[in-house]
């Protein structure tokens, strides 16, 4: 029965804290500190924030705050995590054996070359102690990074360097499609009298000629379409088909070979996705920490004089209530008159009324 009461009495205690949180509008400060974050994983936690439950963690939490919250200040520009990006679904997929596309591995290498400068920028044990030791066992990977930047292009289309098999067969079907353009000129040139236009169309990944529909005994080849107007016929002629079999046997390898290319390389940050999530973790950390910083910047906030005593003293000096701040800053609401007060050690309960 003792068990079953103090399951309850917590139960009952957690609730009554979360209504106490929406009671102070908790969750739509949450959102205003969320738009100090720089990376999507770090407005989603902005958004739902854990609240130190310790006196060690709290201390923690303001050691992080004010120790990024300098070197941001000291670094032209601020810290920078442009670059970082949110991986958690690229890893679970990685990690389980599944293949990701050449753009979302151009999103780890650059997250691994951002991780990398973060922590050239901030590691300081004896300047800044806390988020120093954030990063003593982050591990950014380079040749890992570098084997994705080398095998993949901007946007994240596979290079031909990252294998000869694959650029051999480009170089084929380059050479194949130029011969079937010079085909397909040659039959613009000596069957012009006998077409609606001298483009040449694509159907069905076909390249095609617009005849008129009584020219079509004329020239041997394959119907594709028509217009729905019924004027013109969409014809492959017949020289060409054989060319673009092979074009479209030749797609098909490479195909393949762009396919094993991007299993392989999965496979590569499958094997270090436990490495990647710890430094997700870090990176996370850190920009949560920023986004405290900053905000309490912008609010002019003053980092607060902790002790663990149970009878010291809560005292406010100036206190001005942050969503009022931003609601005269945002909102062209009133200018926050702050109010002080002193709460001593054997208060059990302070009123502040007024508007």
């Amino acid at each position: 029965m003792s068990l079953q009461y103090s399951n309850s009495d917590s139960h009952f205690a957690d609730v009554a804290f979360q209504e106490t949180l929406n009671l102070l509008e908790w969750p739509r400060l949450c959102e205003q500190l969320s738009t100090f974050a720089s990376t999507l994983p770090g407005r989603r936690t902005c958004n739902s924030p854990a609240i130190p439950k310790d006196f060690l963690t709290s201390c923690n939490y303001l050691a992080e705050t004010l120790e990024i919250g300098e070197l941001d200040g000291e670094i032209e520009g601020g810290l920078s995590f442009t670059g970082v990006n949110d991986l958690e679904k690229i890893l679970m997929r990685c990690s389980k054996g599944g293949v990701v596309s050449g753009k979302e591995l151009l999103e780890v290498a650059e997250t691994l070359r951002t991780a990398r400068r973060l922590r050239r920028q901030i590691e300081e044990p004896l300047i800044r102690p806390t988020i120093s030791k954030l990063l003593v066992n982050l591990t950014t990977l380079p040749e890992l990074q570098r084997l994705l930047e080398f095998g993949l292009e901007e946007g994240g289309r596979i290079a031909d360097r990252a294998s000869e098999v694959l650029a051999s067969l480009r170089r084929e079907i380059l050479s194949l499609k130029n011969e079937r353009r010079d085909l397909l000129k040659d039959l613009v040139r000596r069957y012009s009298f006998l077409l609606q236009d001298n483009v040449i169309a694509e159907r069905f990944n076909r390249p095609v000629i617009a005849l008129k529909p009584g020219a079509v005994d004329q020239v041997a080849g394959n119907v594709h379409d028509s217009s729905a107007s019924g004027n013109t016929v969409f014809i492959e002629p017949k020289v060409i088909i054989p060319l673009g079999n092979k074009i479209a046997s030749v797609e098909a390898k490479i195909l393949i070979e762009e396919n094993r290319l991007l299993e392989e390389w999965s496979g590569e940050v499958g094997k270090n996705s436990l490495a990647l999530k710890h430094m997700c973790k870090t990176l996370l950390q850190l920009d949560f920490a920023l986004a405290r910083a900053r905000y309490g910047k912008w609010i002019g906030g003053v980092a607060p004089q902790m002790q663990e005593e149970s009878d010291t003293p809560f005292v406010l000096k100036g206190f001005r209530h942050p969503l009022l701040v931003w609601q005269e800053h945002y909102e062209n609401g009133n200018a926050v008159v702050p109010i002080s007060l002193e709460v001593s050690s054997d208060l059990r309960v302070v009123a502040i009324t007024g508007p």
